[in-house]
């Protein structure tokens, strides 16, 4: 009986997350959206008893009263980005425990760093989530099987996965113009992802390819700090907080000029950022250079150098 009622839950599982689509109209406007969705998963460690959960995102459109994805007579028919959370047993749950610091709930679990907007109680057409490009240079690879496992052999896929959120999803201008940055243009024309890639708006005026937009050279900081820390949760968020620039044109609309506020989330009493525990503990165990007093001495407004970090 017991195996009976895993398959049961496994089949139930597989049956939402990879529900038959209503057949659309060719006429209809969003047909080409809903036969190009796709899912995205990504397995991690829930640290309870029990063992692992899965975390799923997805980016469709509302369901109807049936669990089908298509367009509903209300007209709630544009495609977002959702979260869905299971255990070990394939039961779908609404929270779990990422980063051993106690349970979250969904959606607010996964918005913290996929789009910042919390959950206001109803959100019938999403919370303007993200989901976040596959940095190759953050990721540890396996030595077994490296035909199969290594970086170099894996590079199409995750090039494909990376090209199915620009065009499958509702990317930021941020997160278009870092993919686009690290395969070499629109159209991703080269065949392996460039880590080493800096985003115009930290790079000197005219420099490189886009050529950079700021007024200093800030490349550096950029890939020392901005890109291991930050960037990728914040290429998700809309406006300035994307840290897309070093110093922009206006007022307080670059990473420069937020000095005061980045100073206060990273170093005061709370030490709030950066928010995912793992980067949290990288940023401050960090060597060569040692990321806080990097980003002290990085010459941002309202931080004194040699100012105390932490606070």
């Amino acid at each position: 009986m017991e195996g009976r009622e895993r398959l049961r839950r496994r089949r139930e599982q597989r049956r939402l997350l990879q529900r038959r689509r209503p057949r659309l109209r060719p006429q209809d406007a969003h047909a080409k959206e809903w036969r190009q969705r796709r899912l995205l998963r990504l397995e991690l460690p829930d640290r309870q008893p029990g063992g692992d959960c899965q975390v799923v995102a997805q980016h469709s459109g509302q369901s109807d009263r049936h669990g089908r994805d298509g367009v509903l007579a209300d007209g709630r028919r544009s495609p977002f980005t959702k979260f869905y959370v299971f255990d070990n047993q394939g039961n779908r749950i609404n929270k779990a425990d990422l980063d051993a610091a106690g349970v979250k709930y969904v959606p607010n679990l996964c918005v913290i760093c996929h789009g910042q907007n919390p959950y206001p109680g109803s959100a019938a057409n999403g919370l303007n989530a993200r989901f976040i490009p596959f940095d190759l240079d953050s990721f540890q690879y396996p030595t077994i099987l490296p035909f199969l496992f290594s970086r170099a052999a894996q590079e199409g896929q995750f090039k494909g996965l990376n090209n199915r959120i620009l065009t499958n999803t509702n990317p930021t201008p941020a997160i278009t113009e870092l993919v686009h940055g690290w395969y070499g243009g629109a159209g991703l024309p080269n065949a392996t992802q460039n880590g080493a890639y800096v985003v115009p708006g930290w790079r000197l005026n005219g420099t490189g390819i886009p050529p950079g937009t700021s007024p200093v050279d800030k490349s550096a900081l950029y890939r020392d700090v901005v890109k291991p820390s930050c960037r990728s949760c914040h290429i998700t968020r809309n406006g300035t907080a994307n840290w897309s620039l070093w110093d922009g044109p206006g007022t307080n609309d670059g990473f420069k000029e937020r000095g005061a506020t980045i100073r206060s989330f990273v170093c005061g009493p709370n030490r709030v950022m950066p928010n995912a525990r793992l980067t949290y503990s990288n940023f401050w165990l960090s060597t060569s250079p040692h990321q806080p007093a990097a980003l002290g001495a990085g010459g941002l407004d309202f931080w004194p150098a040699g100012a105390p970090c932490p606070q």
